[in-house]
Order: structure tokens, then sequence, then C-alpha cells
């Protein structure tokens, strides 16, 4: 598939992560960031349980990981690169950075990743369909600018 000449970004409102091509949606997924009872936006200044804040960030494909078995077998423990493993990450992730406009209330390490259970600790959290995104990232070979709004 040739992306080539195609411009792609995201919007996240806090509740669905959605693909734009030339600014038409294309794909559509359910997300969340934050912890249960912390992913509305009064909270996005909390670190380590509300949502990552409203601002631009980059996903670059630099930055794009895929769960190794040691790495997986390491985070069972609750330690290394994957603290967790599969079940807090998913079996991939790509690092966010954020625009130097983005206020993010002195936060960093932010992610969009996978897990078994909704919620995260200011990420944007896919859950099972991380991989369907990262597989089509991987595809493109471009850096992906993601709009978080609320």
């Amino acid at each position: 598939m040739n992306h080539r000449h195609k411009l792609f970004q995201v919007l996240f409102d806090g509740k669905k992560f959605t693909l734009y091509e030339n600014d038409k949606p294309i794909m559509s997924w359910d997300a969340v960031s934050g912890k249960d009872g912390y992913r509305s936006p009064e909270y996005q200044n909390l670190k380590d349980t509300g949502p990552i804040p409203e601002g631009t960030y980059v996903a670059r494909q630099s930055e794009l990981q895929h769960l190794s078995v040691t790495n997986a077998i390491i985070g069972l423990a609750g330690v290394g690169e994957w603290p967790g493993s599969e079940y807090s990450w998913g079996s991939s992730r790509v690092w966010l950075e954020p625009s130097k406009e983005t206020n993010t209330y002195g936060r960093d390490d932010f992610s969009i990743h996978g897990g078994w259970n909704l919620g995260s600790a200011g990420c944007i959290d896919m859950t099972g369909q991380i991989n369907a995104f990262t597989s089509w990232l991987e595809s493109t070979g471009k850096d992906l600018i993601v709009h978080v709004k609320y």
C-alpha cells in the first residue's frame, strides 16, 4: 500500500481513537486514558492516575516496540522494560512525544498501548485492539500526529 502522499492524524477524545487520512475519518477504535474514576479532563494533571493531557503528540516509528518473549517473562515479575507484561501493555506499544505547546503538567512517559483491562496510568489504552493499530502504523512507515482533545 502506498502511503507516500497521504497525511495521517489521530484524534483521541477520551473514548474514541479516530484515524484520519487527509482529514477524513477512516478507522476508529474504542480507547481510554487514566485509571477508573479518573478519566475526565479535570484529572489530567494527576501523575500516574489521570488521563493523558490535552495537546498534540507525535508517535514516531522509531518508538514503536513489540513485546519479546524475554521481556514478557521479566515483566511478569513487575519489573523490566514491560512491567506487568502483556497483561498491562498488550504485545506492542508506541511512545508519544508531546509538542512544545502541550502542557503535560510535569508528567511524562506517555504511550499508546494495549493490555487486558481497560485503563492506564495516563497512556492511551486500546486494550485488545492495539495490534490492529500498530500493524497499520508500521505499514505506513510514517510518524503519526496524535491530537488529544476532550
